[in-house]
């Protein structure tokens, strides 16, 4: 099963925020028995956001997107 992780936020980018919610995420899907097999950390971008959406729900069975207002 293919999982992607989408990280939205230029504070993640910046170093600024510890990316803890792609930590319990990955946690939880172990312990169900699947594992994240791309993660992906962007910009607060509309046009990149968007892009990237639409190349997950083509390729993944399973997209989470994290952060991002």
């Amino acid at each position: 099963m293919q999982i992607w992780v989408i990280c939205i936020g230029n504070e993640i980018l910046s170093g600024h925020t510890l990316n803890t919610n792609l930590a319990f995420i990955g946690d939880q899907l172990i312990q169900e028995g699947y594992e994240i097999t791309r993660e992906c950390t962007i910009p607060d971008d509309e046009t990149v956001i968007a892009e990237l959406l639409r190349e997950s729900l083509a390729q993944a069975d399973l997209v989470i997107t994290i952060g991002g207002l």
